[in-house]
Parts: C-alpha cells; sequence; structure tokens
C-alpha cells in the first residue's frame, strides 16, 4: 500500500491534460526528438494514444527503458 492512497490511482484524463499543458515548448525529450508542442497542441488522436499508453504504463508500473535513458534537447524550427 502507497504512503498517500490517492497515488494508487491512475491519472485522470483531466491530470493529464494538466500535466502536459505544463511541458516547457522548444523542448524535444527522447530518441525521437518530438517536441513538446506536438503533445500540447495535437489533436486530440495524439492525446488519447499518449494517455492510453500512460494508463497502461500505471497498470503494468513498468516505464519503458527508452524513457528513463531519454535526454532532453533543444528543439528549434527550422
Amino acid at each position: 500500500m502507497a504512503a498517500i492512497p490517492e497515488l494508487d490511482d491512475s491519472p485522470s484524463l483531466k491530470e493529464f491534460i494538466q500535466a502536459v499543458a505544463r511541458l516547457k515548448n522548444n523542448k524535444a525529450a527522447g530518441a525521437d526528438s518530438l517536441a513538446s508542442e506536438i503533445y500540447k497542441y495535437g489533436r486530440s488522436t495524439i492525446r488519447d494514444h499518449l494517455y492510453g499508453i500512460i494508463l497502461k504504463i500505471w497498470e503494468y508500473g513498468k516505464v519503458p527503458q527508452e524513457w528513463r535513458d531519454a535526454s532532453t534537447k533543444e528543439s528549434r524550427p527550422p
């Protein structure tokens, strides 16, 4: 049992959207170098797929190694 019971619950879609909204612009994390703006301003399809992945990670309790190894890069338009 977690020390804070609320942390046992998976994040709601509202919490997820709020977290994505707080991402810094002009930054890209991970090997794919996708800018955070793709997640912030992309269509709901992108958001819904990413949220589904987050829920699976929450359910299984394992973050992909690639995400743990990720580094953040400056992302500037060409």
